[in-house]
């Protein structure tokens, strides 16, 4: 990806991340995730004629390449390729040289799994028991997996996605 690419660009990139998953996992994806930054600069591209490319979902607009559904920082945003666009501020931003590249991931969320417990507490007198005190603990356990279906998520970086200009 060049250096400073266009929306347009970013745009087919992750068109070609969208055919990957449906052409490596044979299943479709189901969200493109991207740190609040890179939406925003979405949010601020025009086309020639100053219109905005990213335009509220109501009133069916034309020729937009994505449509905005809410201003949020955790959850789904908006639209771009038929697929629910989640912004999350804990997405990288200080990869590559610079120290300033950020990541999107194309994804089919059902194939990364989590697994998480019930919250378990437990007294342990034993462990006090010299001088009249108890030690209280509180544990779950967790688990996750990517690596079962790993063609289920394609990431696009590099140094056309430093921080964007606005």
């Amino acid at each position: 990806m060049p250096a400073t690419p266009t929306v347009a660009q970013l745009y087919s990139k992750i068109a070609d991340a969208v055919q990957r998953v449906h052409t490596l996992r044979y299943m479709p994806p189901t969200a493109i995730v991207m740190h609040p930054r890179r939406w925003a600069y979405f949010l601020a591209a025009a086309d020639s004629t100053g219109r905005p490319l990213v335009v509220p979902g109501a009133g069916n607009p034309q020729n937009a390449i994505a449509t905005l559904g809410a201003v949020a920082a955790e959850q789904v945003v908006g639209q771009m390729h038929g697929l629910p666009v989640i912004t999350d501020p804990s997405m990288p931003t200080t990869l590559g040289t610079g120290t300033n590249q950020d990541v999107i991931h194309i994804l089919r969320a059902s194939d990364l799994l989590l697994f998480e417990s019930g919250i378990r507490s437990r007294v342990l007198p034993e462990v006090g028991s010299g001088n009249l005190t108890v030690r209280l603990q509180v544990y779950g356990y967790l688990a996750f997996t990517a690596g079962r279906y790993p063609k289920s998520v394609v990431e696009i970086g590099g140094s056309g996605l430093v921080a964007p200009a606005f």
